[in-house]
């Protein structure tokens, strides 16, 4: 009775250990799948995420070159702003030394003719602040217009 009872419990241990096989290979596979299922998501989901990551960077480098031509053309008015100043700084300058010589003459005039000398000299001054204000005037509705095209 006793080998029936070990045979017995034999095949026990026998049909446990097939089914553990059974049910590992079971679990392994049903491992496999979910992993190749989850690997073909991630590859559905990473396809798109690579090239919006590849137009991101795109944009980003079409901006960058952007922003140099924009550096390059602010440094390009800069230097034609300094140019236009440095010219109508001169030009300020001879009307200011004009200025000066017409202002000695009236002044040798001034000591012979007192009246007269009196009203040159306000009706000079007033014509400098006129040409002044006339050029300042100018100066900006120029400045203006010239913005406003290089804004368009």
């Amino acid at each position: 009775m006793q080998q029936g009872q070990t045979l017995f419990v034999l095949q026990n241990e026998l049909m446990d250990k097939k089914m553990e096989a059974t049910m590992s290979t079971r679990l392994i596979t049903f491992r496999n799948e979910i992993r190749d299922e989850f690997r073909a998501d991630l590859e559905k989901a990473v396809t798109p995420l690579e090239r919006a990551i590849t137009a991101f960077r795109e944009d980003m480098n079409d901006l960058k070159v952007e922003m140099r031509e924009f550096k390059r053309e602010m440094q390009d008015m800069r230097h034609e702003f300094g140019s236009r100043l440095t010219t109508v700084e001169s030009v300020l300058y001879g009307v200011g030394s004009r200025l000066t010589t017409v202002e000695s003459v009236l002044g040798g005039i001034q000591q012979r003719q007192g009246e007269i000398r009196t009203r040159v000299l306000d009706y000079s001054f007033k014509a400098g602040w006129v040409i002044v204000v006339v050029f300042t005037i100018s100066f900006s509705s120029f400045l203006g217009s010239y913005l406003h095209t290089l804004v368009k």
